[in-house]
């Protein structure tokens, strides 16, 4: 129990670091809204400063009580976002039809419209109970994927890129289907390190249950040629993705997006490429994750190489999203930020190296989240003011 108290004095200058530099973000911020941000930083401060505590104590009652307070913000929200009423459209479509008409005439993936068939009969079409049920699963599984990864970094870390790289993002878009898919792929991605190839795809299908998308991250399983050469050779990997991604774009395009139905319908263009400076946001950490290559051992190697080539591929994603309206992708791709900041974070000495890069981390992942939710007018609306379902 003492464990939980003990604050070392590099937790101590990155706890100073991460308030600072939400103070600072906060003036960004319109008087209006300032209340609401106070909040939502409460609560993004609870929980990681829980889950500090729960990963030097390895006490697993702190970590589930971390995840359950990142949680209650979009749990308990009077809606999911821009697009609220297309997944209340979808829950309440459930009482016109039968089981099988309402799974097969359904234009949504298979896994999402089962889970609503059934919540609709057995909550008697409450879709507040629903929303809340949906989001403490899908925080499950996140949990349940960040433990996964005990051996290769920091739950807090882990828990800090979720909150500013994917969290806030879910609230405002209201992108409920991929934020189910992206745990799940999260968690085959260790499996594919682990070289269980079976579970890795098993976890891919049961992702694209929920978000078709997933099945994309399947381009991994190019390694499984020779995955020796692929960790000496993986940069020349990175090459071959860059040109294997675009044309695997297009096909999506003209091909699978016909067969999707009209839900997809808008993602059958093909423009022209158009490169600008913040599709290489993740560049930085594509940098500092190759520094570290050379400083860890192989089993955790492996896993940097895989989280690095992750990054890669979310820049682009990034890219080609100009050619096909496909930057969604880059959730998955930037989940390799969350490897290579938590690892990084955790294999050396508290230097004064070190904790440059800790501090940079701090103000990349904020300076991600303002610009991307808080700041952005297009998302502001549905993040400011907080309003509760009841």
């Amino acid at each position: 129990m003492n464990k939980i108290f003990q604050i070392k004095w590099y937790s101590l200058i990155m706890g100073i670091v991460l308030i600072l530099t939400l103070i600072i973000g906060g003036y960004c911020i319109s008087i209006d809204n300032g209340i609401t941000f106070i909040f939502y930083c409460s609560v993004f401060l609870s929980s990681i400063f829980l889950m500090h505590f729960a990963s030097v104590s390895d006490n697993i009652f702190l970590f589930w009580f971390s995840i359950i307070i990142a949680s209650t913000v979009m749990a308990f929200r009077a809606q999911t976002g821009y697009d609220d009423f297309v997944y209340k459209e979808i829950y309440f479509r459930a009482e016109e039809y039968g089981f099988f008409t309402y799974i097969f005439q359904g234009a949504e993936e298979l896994g999402f419209l089962i889970i609503n068939y059934v919540f609709y009969h057995i909550l008697f079409g409450n879709y507040q109970i629903f929303q809340i049920i949906i989001t403490l699963f899908t925080f499950f599984l996140w949990g349940h994927a960040i433990l996964k990864y005990k051996k290769y970094g920091s739950f807090t870390l882990f828990l800090f890129f979720l909150w500013t790289h994917y969290y806030f993002i879910v609230m405002s878009a209201g992108l409920v289907r991929i934020f189910i898919a992206l745990p799940l792929v999260f968690e085959a991605i260790y499996y594919f390190v682990e070289n269980n190839v079976k579970l890795f795809i098993s976890f891919i299908f049961i992702a694209s249950l929920f978000h078709v998308s997933s099945i994309f991250i399947l381009v991994l399983l190019l390694m499984q040629v020779n995955r020796v050469k692929f960790f000496n050779y993986w940069k020349l990997f990175v090459m071959i993705l860059a040109i294997i991604i675009p044309i695997g774009f297009i096909i999506i395009a003209k091909v699978l997006v016909p067969i999707l139905g009209t839900k997809y319908s808008g993602y059958d263009t093909i423009g022209n490429l158009a490169v600008s400076v913040r599709d290489f946001d993740v560049l930085p950490i594509c940098v500092i994750g190759i520094y570290f290559l050379k400083k860890i051992n192989d089993e955790d190697r492996k896993m940097m190489i895989i989280a690095i080539v992750l990054c890669f591929m979310s820049i682009m994603f990034s890219i080609y999203d100009s050619m096909v309206n496909l930057g969604r992708l880059s959730f998955y791709g930037n989940l390799g930020i969350m490897i290579v900041g938590s690892k990084c974070n955790s294999i050396l000495e508290k230097n004064t190296l070190n904790i440059i890069i800790s501090i940079f981390f701090i103000i990349y992942g904020i300076v991600y989240m303002m610009y991307t939710a808080f700041l952005n007018p297009s998302n502001v609306i549905f993040l400011f003011p907080y309003v509760s379902i009841w």
